[in-house]
C-alpha cells in the first residue's frame, strides 16, 4: 500500500512539474517573445544536421528495406544513401545549371516580350476609348513589372566595395554552414538508417514503461498511422511530380516551346502540391509562353487540362489510392493553413499531417462515444463511410474501364 501512494505521488509530482515548465515557458514566451524566438532559432541552428539527417534517412528508408532483402543491413544503408545522394547530384549538375540559363535568358528577353505586349494592346484598344480606363491600368502593370525585372537583373553595385565583399563573404560563410550541415546530416542519417530498430526498441521500451498499457498501444498505433500515412503520401506525390514534369518536357520538346526544361520542372515541382499545385504550375507557364507565342499558350493550356484529367483519374489514384480520405475542403484547409505556418514544405506535408491530427481527434471521439455507451453511433458511421467508399471506388472503375 505504501509503495502505491509512493507512486502516486511521484506521478503528482512530475506531472506538477511538468506543468509548471510549461507555464514559465508561456509566460517568458509572452513576456520576451523576442529572446525565446532567439533561443529557439540558436537550439535549430545547433541541431541543424539532425534534422536534415533525421528526414534523409526517413525518404531513404524504404529503398534501404527493399536493398536490405538482398544483401546485410550496413552495406545495404551505405548503398541506398549513395543511390540518393547520386540522385539528387545527377538533378543538381544536369539540371541546375540548364535551369538558371533559361531563367536568365528569359530575364533577358522579358522587357522586350513586355514591349511587344504593351504594343498589341494599344492596337487592341485603338478603337475602341470607351475601354481606356482599362488600357491604361494594363500599361501602368507593364511597366511596373519590367521595372521589377530589370530591377532584379542588372547587375547594380549598391553601397561601397567594402560592403560588397562582406556582403559575398557572408553569402560564402552561409553556403559553407549549409554544406557542412547537408554533410553530416547525410552522416547522421547512415548511422540513423543502421541503428532505426535499436532506436525502436528504446522507444518501445520507454513508452511501454512509462505509460499505462492501455495509452501505450494508443500512441504505437498512431505513430505507425502516420509513419504509413507520410511514406505513402510522400513518396506517391514524388512520382506523380516526376512523371508530370518529364511528360511536360517531353510535350515541350515536341511542340518547340521556349524554355521546356523551365516549364517541366515548374510543373513536376508544383505538381507536387495537392489539390492546388497544377493550377500554380499551369497558370505562370501559361502566361510565360503567351507572351512568347500565344498559339504555344493555347497548346499549353489544352495539354495541361487534358494531362491532368488523366493524373487526377488515373495516374494520381494508382499511385496514391485513398491515402490521405481528407475532403478537397480538408484538403485545402490543410493547404492554406500549413503552407501559411511553413510555406512550400507545409503545403507537400499539410495533407498528411492533417489526416494525422483527424484521425487522433476521431479516435478521441470515438474513447469518447464508447465510454458514454453509445457504440451503436460508431457502428452506424462506420457503416455509412465504407459505403459512400466503396460507391467512390465503383465510379473510379467505370472512368478507368
Amino acid at each position: 500500500m505504501k509503495n502505491k501512494e509512493n507512486e502516486h505521488y511521484v506521478k503528482l509530482g512530475i506531472t506538477a512539474a511538468i506543468v509548471i515548465l510549461f507555464g514559465l515557458i508561456v509566460y517568458f514566451w509572452m513576456l520576451r517573445p523576442e529572446n525565446v524566438a532567439g533561443a529557439f532559432n540558436v537550439l535549430i541552428g545547433i541541431l541543424m544536421p539532425f534534422l536534415y539527417g533525421a528526414v534523409f534517412a526517413y525518404l531513404v528508408t524504404p529503398l534501404a528495406r527493399r536493398l536490405e532483402r538482398i544483401m546485410p543491413r550496413t552495406p545495404a544503408c551505405l548503398l541506398a544513401v549513395l543511390i540518393a545522394v547520386l540522385i539528387v547530384l545527377a538533378v543538381v549538375v544536369l539540371i541546375v545549371p540548364q535551369l538558371l540559363g533559361n531563367i536568365r535568358d528569359l530575364a533577358n528577353k522579358l522587357p522586350l516580350m513586355l514591349d511587344d505586349l504593351n504594343e498589341k494592346l494599344k492596337a487592341l484598344f485603338a478603337g475602341h476609348p470607351e475601354w481606356g480606363d482599362l488600357e491604361s491600368s494594363l500599361s501602368s502593370l507593364i511597366e511596373k513589372i519590367k521595372e521589377a525585372v530589370k530591377a532584379n537583373a542588372g547587375n547594380k553595385l549598391n553601397g561601397s566595395l567594402l560592403n560588397l565583399l562582406l556582403g559575398m563573404a557572408g553569402k560564402a560563410i552561409n553556403v559553407l554552414t549549409v554544406l557542412m550541415n547537408l554533410f553530416l546530416g547525410i552522416i547522421v542519417a547512415i548511422y540513423l538508417l543502421m541503428m532505426r530498430t535499436t532506436l525502436g526498441a528504446r522507444a518501445a521500451l520507454f513508452l511501454r514503461g512509462c505509460i499505462r498499457p492501455s495509452w501505450a498501444d494508443w500512441i504505437d498505433k498512431e505513430v505507425h498511422f502516420a509513419d504509413r500515412m507520410f511514406q505513402g503520401f510522400l513518396t506517391g506525390k514524388v512520382l506523380d511530380g516526376a512523371i508530370a514534369g518529364v511528360v511536360t518536357y517531353i510535350v515541350s520538346q515536341i511542340c518547340r516551346f521556349e524554355s521546356p526544361l523551365l516549364i517541366g520542372v515548374i510543373v513536376g515541382v508544383t505538381n507536387i502540391i495537392p489539390f492546388v499545385g497544377p493550377y500554380l504550375g499551369a497558370i505562370p507557364c501559361t502566361l510565360l509562353l503567351l507572351l512568347q507565342n500565344p498559339l504555344h499558350g493555347v497548346i499549353f493550356l489544352i495539354y495541361i487540362i487534358i494531362f491532368q484529367q488523366i493524373d487526377g483519374n488515373i495516374i494520381g489514384p494508382k499511385l496514391l489510392g485513398d491515402a490521405t480520405g481528407l475532403s478537397a475542403l480538408g484538403v485545402m484547409f490543410s493547404i492554406l493553413f500549413f503552407g501559411g505556418l511553413w510555406g512550400l514544405v507545409g503545403t507537400i506535408i499539410g495533407v498528411p499531417l492533417m489526416c494525422v491530427i483527424c484521425d487522433i481527434v476521431r479516435q478521441v471521439i470515438y474513447r469518447i462515444t464508447r465510454k458514454h455507451g453509445r457504440g451503436d453511433l460508431i457502428d452506424e458511421y462506420e457503416s455509412e463511410l465504407n459505403k459512400k467508399k466503396q460507391e467512390k471506388t465503383n465510379r473510379r472503375g467505370k472512368a478507368e474501364g
